[in-house]
């Protein structure tokens, strides 16, 4: 099922920086048991037209993923059930309503796996009184499962236009969405993520900065046509400036991980990389998140640690997951299992191994 997103207006214009600072400040970092979280735009998606298998493929790394440029609400669908399937664990999804000026409008989306996430409430499309926005941006509350942590997450696609000067409008106007978060939010953490069409230390940015910083400072997220090559760090989450964290952070370049060119991860799938963050345990001795152990793009668990046990089977994908991989517990649960005694033994039942097992 398919939630929607509602508005829901402002009952201040500001917060006075002094309050907003203080707020921040006294931001409650709880213990999350490293839930993986992602922000990707994902190029237009209709009900047609993309290899939704490298779709789900990429989706399949993360926990919850804030998705841009959802054209659909039938492609999202499709993609859901593809990921549900491939994966062997149930997900969830939430929508907004066309979001958009003139007869250009996307949809936000955000999906979750149900076994780690859960949505709680409070799914809202910003009421922007000063129409900065073209697209205002959406937030939702989530629950980590295993902590009973709330979180906001608050998913964003910035205006590209014609020229740097049709963007810096809406990255200023953040500062005053991030004052809003704080006040909607007092309680819970809160970051924002999404694509921000502009490189993270321009100076448009410096009045979020009093508030918050990024977790990607170098590299980049935009596709170059040439493989290998990657032109704009425009993708991003933004997180407490005084949030004590340990945050492991990273860009997911899917064309290597898959095998594909750049020329065809472009018309296919995405022409953005999807970026993530990992928030781990609370050490309560030092106050500050044990290091996450593991990335989306770690190594595959070695072959000896494979034959410790059972290989999970989808019966319905024809895919197969080793112990370690990101679905390999999913799989326990699905109705689709079917297990084998070796990868080499999927392998002549016409299985072939999940992309992200390595």
């Amino acid at each position: 099922m398919t939630h929607k997103a509602t508005p829901r207006g402002n009952k201040k214009a500001a917060i006075c920086f002094v309050l907003s600072l203080v707020l921040f400040c006294l931001i409650a970092v709880s213990a999350m048991a490293e839930t993986r979280i992602a922000s990707w735009n994902i190029k237009r998606l209709y009900d047609d037209g993309k290899d939704i298998d490298a779709v789900v493929e990429v989706l399949s790394y993360f926990d919850v993923i804030g998705v841009q440029e959802v054209m659909s609400e039938k492609g999202l669908q499709n993609v859901v059930d593809a990921l549900q399937d491939y994966t062997g664990s149930e997900w969830g999804v939430m929508a907004s309503h066309a979001i958009g000026r003139g007869s250009y409008k996307e949809h936000y989306a955000f999906l979750w796996r149900k076994s780690r996430v859960e949505f709680v409430d409070s799914a809202i499309v910003y009421l922007d009184g000063r129409d900065v926005f073209a697209r205002e941006p959406l937030s939702a509350r989530f629950m980590e499962r295993e902590t009973g942590t709330n979180f906001i997450l608050a998913s964003i696609h910035v205006l590209y236009g014609d020229s740097k000067s049709d963007r810096t409008p809406e990255i200023r106007a953040l500062s005053e969405y991030w004052e809003w978060l704080g006040e909607t939010f007092p309680e819970e953490q809160f970051f924002l993520m999404g694509d921000f069409n502009m490189q993270p230390d321009d100076e448009s940015f410096l009045g979020l900065t009093r508030y918050a910083r990024p977790v990607i400072t170098e590299g980049a997220t935009t596709l170059g046509t040439r493989t290998g090559q990657f032109a704009n760090l425009y993708d991003n989450i933004w997180i407490p400036r005084r949030m004590t964290a340990n945050i492991q952070a990273g860009i997911f370049r899917f064309p290597e991980k898959l095998g594909i060119s750049h020329r065809y991860a472009r018309d296919k799938v995405s022409d953005h990389a999807p970026v993530y963050m990992i928030l781990s345990d609370l050490d309560e001795t030092t106050g500050h998140y044990a290091p996450a152990h593991t990335a989306p793009d770690a190594t595959a668990p070695a072959a000896s640690q494979a034959s410790a046990g059972e290989i999970r089977g989808n019966a319905n994908s024809k895919i197969f997951h080793l112990p370690g991989c990101p679905n390999y517990d999913d799989m326990a649960r699905s109705r689709n299992l079917k297990s084998f005694p070796t990868p080499s033994a999927a392998k002549a039942a016409g299985y072939r191994q999940a992309y992200n097992c390595g």
